[in-house]
């Protein structure tokens, strides 16, 4: 599944388990808005959960693999 993927990509291996819970919490939520899982791509949805998680937790965005993932997502 690409979430881990992403969770692995976004965070250093000395992140916490709480950034992880925090992102599958995210997208299971996202999951229950039937429109939304309907109108975005999987991926787009894991990316998402992943970068709502990272601001919610006040850390700072983890550079450039992040970015360019959710760049080549949008393209």
């Amino acid at each position: 599944m690409s979430l881990v993927r992403y969770i692995k990509a976004s965070s250093a291996p000395s992140d916490d388990e709480l950034m992880e819970n925090m992102v599958y919490f995210l997208a299971e939520l996202g999951l229950m808005d039937y429109s939304a899982t309907i109108l975005y791509c999987p991926s787009m949805m894991a990316a998402s959960a992943v970068y709502v998680a990272r601001c919610t937790l006040d850390r700072t965005p983890s550079g450039l693999r992040l970015s360019s993932i959710i760049l080549a997502i949008l393209r």
